[in-house]
């Protein structure tokens, strides 16, 4: 059985089984009963309500910081860099013309 389980971890990526294992109990998590019993897998779902409800919050939250904080943190490092290209500008022109003042002047 763990040589089953290792094959399968190796040829699909972590992050689609973490996605199928979210969507399977995003579903049972939020189905209403009667569709659960009309399915026929009322039992199931009483037997395995509290992993159902465990694995969707953990791997919302995965999810959460895998997906959303590094696309809020990549937002917040172009904005600062939105307000530093400016500066960078002028120290670098102000730079430049003192450059060529000190060229020129010592050509004289």
């Amino acid at each position: 059985m763990k040589e089953v389980i290792s094959e399968i971890f190796q040829k699909i990526p972590i992050n689609r089984i973490f996605a199928s294992i979210w969507l399977f109990a995003c579903v049972f998590v939020i189905l209403p009963r009667p569709i659960i019993k009309n399915l026929g897998m009322l039992e199931f779902k009483e037997q395995w309500q509290f992993v159902f409800s465990l694995s969707f919050i953990i791997l919302t939250c995965y999810g959460i910081v895998g997906f959303v904080v590094p696309k809020v943190s990549n937002m917040i490092e172009k904005i600062q860099l939105k307000r530093k290209v400016p500066i960078m500008k002028q120290q670098l022109c102000g730079l430049t013309s003192e450059l060529a003042v000190s060229i020129s002047g010592g050509i004289a």
